[in-house]
């Protein structure tokens, strides 16, 4: 239906918008933390595949729709439900995929040695 295309391309414009967002609030937050800049990179990767709230709340909206009986907030609860799920699928693997590429790309191991080496 035209009705549930229009739900995915507005939710897969709304995702990559709220991805984008988490990633330069991320990259801001870690700043001036001390970071190298490539920890700082691995930081907001890390952060992208957060879709636990959408899995509780898709839901959630839905049924609360269903008992209101209205018609309309259904649809509304659907609508919820379709992105919560898309973001879900999409998040989950993106970020996998990122950190398990970028990781060892990106940060470094230091032995014990060095990390008392460099307090002492």
């Amino acid at each position: 239906p035209p009705s549930l295309s229009l739900s995915l391309g507005l939710g897969l414009v709304c995702i990559s918008v709220g991805l984008l967002v988490r990633v330069l609030v991320t990259l801001s937050v870690v700043l001036l933390a001390g970071f190298t800049l490539r920890e700082k990179l691995f930081i907001a990767l890390a952060w992208i595949p957060k879709a636990t709230v959408q899995a509780a709340i898709g839901s959630a909206a839905l049924d609360m729709a269903r008992v209101s009986g209205d018609e309309v907030l259904v649809k509304y609860g659907l609508d919820v439900l379709t992105v919560a799920v898309l973001a879900i699928l999409t998040t989950a693997p993106i970020g996998a995929l990122g950190i398990g590429l970028a990781g060892p790309r990106l940060l470094t191991r230091h032995t014990h040695s060095e990390s008392t080496r460099t307090l002492a």
